[in-house]
């Protein structure tokens, strides 16, 4: 799955095979995956903030994924982040792996 950023795309296996390396990144592997951990955890707010009513409330990500099996909220959140549900899913999964501060 391809996951954009503007004029970037991330290929997700491509980032789940450099979090798999942990030590043996070179240089520009860890730039690119610090640059989608950012992005990530921004998708990550974008999302929340469509499915919350009360924006300071912050929202776990089990939260958020139980607000998104309403099927307006899925839609509204679809379009308004121009995703499709599984790219929703793998950005809300992937800050409850890897990203400390949503947890």
């Amino acid at each position: 799955m391809i996951i954009f950023d503007n004029s970037r795309e991330y290929e997700t296996t491509y980032i789940e095979e450099l979090i798999r390396k942990e030590g043996q990144r070179t240089s520009v592997e860890r730039d690119i995956l610090n640059a989608f951990m950012r992005h990530a955890y921004y998708l990550f707010h974008r999302i929340r903030d469509c499915v919350n009513t009360r924006k300071c409330r912050k929202m776990k990500p089990y939260q958020v994924r139980e607000r998104l099996e309403d099927a307006n909220r899925l839609s509204f959140t679809m379009s308004k982040m121009n995703m499709n549900a599984s790219q929703l899913d793998y950005i809300i999964t992937f800050n409850q792996k890897y990203n400390k501060a949503v947890q």
